[in-house]
């Protein structure tokens, strides 16, 4: 009785070695698929990294390139300004021109 006890005892156990081994197998197995997809993914964020910093290099100089338009813009409309200043200016002289030449000539 002792002897088939100890025989039980011996399968049961190595049932439970051979459960073990498969659960060890499947882990393992389920290690190396998180592991290639971890790669994969790290793969994946040094590429968007990349194109994240050339975005950025791109930015940085269409923010400059645009406060040198802006400043180009503010110059430019200061020059205007003062053209249709001058334009007035001149266009009232004209005028006030015209207006004492006119003036003795109907009387």
């Amino acid at each position: 009785m002792y002897v088939f006890s100890l025989k039980e005892n011996a399968v049961s156990l190595e049932n439970q070695k051979q459960n073990l081994l498969q659960e060890l197998e499947k882990e393992k197995a389920a290690i190396q698929q998180i592991n290639a997809k971890n790669a994969e993914l790290k793969s994946y964020l040094r590429a968007v990294n990349k194109r994240l910093s050339a975005s950025f290099t791109v930015l940085d100089g269409v923010e400059e390139r645009i406060g040198k338009l802006n400043a180009q813009i503010s110059i430019l409309k200061a020059e205007n300004s003062a053209l249709l200043e001058e334009r007035k200016k001149s266009t009232s002289a004209s005028a006030a021109k015209v207006n004492i030449e006119v003036v003795p000539a109907s009387r």
